[in-house]
């Protein structure tokens, strides 16, 4: 072969090979992504297999996301431009992260749509760059929220916290005897607290908005700003480890922690910030 012939196969092969880093980064990027991790956090996919968590990393639809008292771990949704941290003491999972697509001659255009179930702790996010019609909900033990373009916080007690933006609350309720549902808008710099019913003597306390409290926002200012950050954090050079293709090296000795906030003030500040989000719901229904 002609020196000059080697080197345009050389030089093919390597436009392909940078075409297909590309097009991989690319879909990384605009999947769900793992941007940073604090310690004791870890990923169980959809087949069953848990592994530690670690920035880089991309996972699937389905994923559970679990943290102990001192972890947290930061997600960004490229296919919803949405980013979120998740708090101490949790235990969550992406049902859903999908990409819009277009409109085709033979079909509407279809938005993107995340859907995420907080079954404990909490989680701050950041939907300021997401597109209006883009589907966005969280359900927790306490209902379901619709969130729009905003900077919010929320726990699985049902307590939630706007910063700007709107987030809509969907929670369960009771109507000339029927069980139905309650809507609730949460505006910019106010906070939400959920209903309790009846149990003995105490009457049942309806669901209440109000201006957020001045130690909330405390709380919540430096995770707000962490989470801003989010999108443009580097991930490390842990690579594109996908839990379904990653089996546990040491599963035994990884135990999922989730059964409430057991760690100490100041031990962690996704723990801290769960607990205030929890005590201020705990005060509020008590006025």
């Amino acid at each position: 072969m002609k020196l000059s012939q080697l080197l345009s196969s050389l030089l093919a092969f390597a436009c392909a090979a940078m075409t297909v880093s590309a097009q991989t980064g690319a879909a990384a990027a605009n999947g769900i992504v793992v941007k940073g991790v604090s310690p004791r956090a870890w990923v169980t996919g959809p087949d069953g297999k848990q592994i530690k968590l670690k920035a880089g990393m991309t996972l699937p639809e389905g994923s559970r996301i679990t943290t102990g008292g001192s972890g947290s771990v930061d997600v960004y949704l490229g296919n919803a431009a949405a980013a979120f941290q998740v708090t101490a003491s949790s235990d969550l999972t992406i049902q859903k992260a999908s990409p819009a697509t277009p409109a085709t001659p033979t079909a509407a255009a279809v938005p993107a749509e995340v859907k995420i179930i907080v079954n404990s702790g909490g989680l701050v996010g950041n939907t300021t760059g997401m597109k209006a019609d883009t589907k966005f909900s969280v359900t927790t033990p306490k209902g379901e929220l619709t969130v729009k373009p905003a900077e919010f916080a929320l726990t699985a007690n049902g307590s939630v916290v706007v910063k700007s933006g709107t987030v809509e609350v969907q929670t369960p309720a009771v109507q000339n005897g029927q069980p139905t549902t309650k809507n609730t808008t949460v505006a910019a710099n106010q906070e939400f607290t959920p209903g309790t019913s009846p149990t003995g003597t105490s009457p049942a306390v309806e669901p209440k908005v109000q201006t957020t409290s001045p130690e909330v926002k405390a709380a919540l200012e430096s995770k707000f700003v962490e989470v801003a950050k989010v999108e443009t954090a580097g991930t490390g050079t842990q690579g594109n480890q996908n839990p379904n293709q990653t089996p546990p090296s040491t599963p035994a000795a990884q135990p999922i922690t989730t059964a409430g906030n057991t760690a100490g003030a100041g031990t962690s500040p996704g723990a801290n910030l769960t607990t205030a989000l929890d005590n201020v719901a705990q005060q509020n229904s008590n006025k």
